[in-house]
């Protein structure tokens, strides 16, 4: 399921949302199964003198991962678990490349990698686990998996 134009799609959202003054105008697009986003944080958005302060880059991760199941076809997700890597700084003004991707599923949690790079050089990886409604679990298009036994949904 293809999610709403851009002008209704988390409009206030501080990481992608078009009318947040504050925010950081994540702008997103999908390649294959990954979800594409770039931005460009600014002077405010840093911790010491030459970096964009980690929280930040964490928010831009979690966003990413957020598109990645909203072009899945799941509409409120929740995070339950995000784990950075931080490899590099990155220098406010810097262009970042955000991607992420859904890696499996069991039940209403939904695990994703992400990556943030900059120049073509990578500088954060991150995991994710995500609850997701069980009204959504019917929309998810990977195919690979099979659908779950109740043995299996009691596991998590």
């Amino acid at each position: 399921m293809p999610r709403p134009a851009r002008n209704t799609f988390h409009a206030h959202c501080f990481a992608c949302g078009a009318d947040n003054s504050d925010g950081l105008h994540l702008n997103f697009r999908r390649e294959g199964r990954r979800s594409i986003g770039l931005c460009r944080p600014g002077d405010r958005f840093r911790s010491y003198d030459d970096r964009v302060h980690g929280g930040i880059l964490g928010t831009i991760l979690d966003a990413a991962m957020v598109h990645a199941l909203h072009d899945e076809g799941f509409n409120d997700p929740v995070t339950v678990r995000l784990d950075i890597r931080y490899r590099r700084a990155v220098a406010p003004g810097s262009l970042i490349v955000v991607a992420a991707s859904i890696e499996k599923r069991r039940g209403g949690m939904v695990w994703l990698e992400g990556s943030l790079s900059t120049g073509g050089t990578d500088c954060a990886t991150a995991t994710g686990v995500f609850r997701v409604e069980s009204r959504d679990l019917t929309t998810l298009r990977l195919a690979e998996e099979p659908p779950l036994s109740h043995d299996e949904h009691s596991g998590i």
